[in-house]
C-alpha cells in the first residue's frame, strides 16, 4: 500500500493542501 501511495500522490499536494491530504488518506483507506 505504501508503495502505491508514493507514485499516486507525491508530497507536493500534501504540502500545498494539508487538508486535502486528509481526504486522500480517507479515500485510500476505503
Amino acid at each position: 500500500m505504501g508503495s502505491s501511495r508514493v507514485p499516486r500522490q507525491p508530497d507536493v499536494p500534501l504540502r500545498s493542501k494539508p487538508q486535502g491530504a486528509r481526504q486522500i488518506g480517507l479515500s485510500v483507506c476505503e
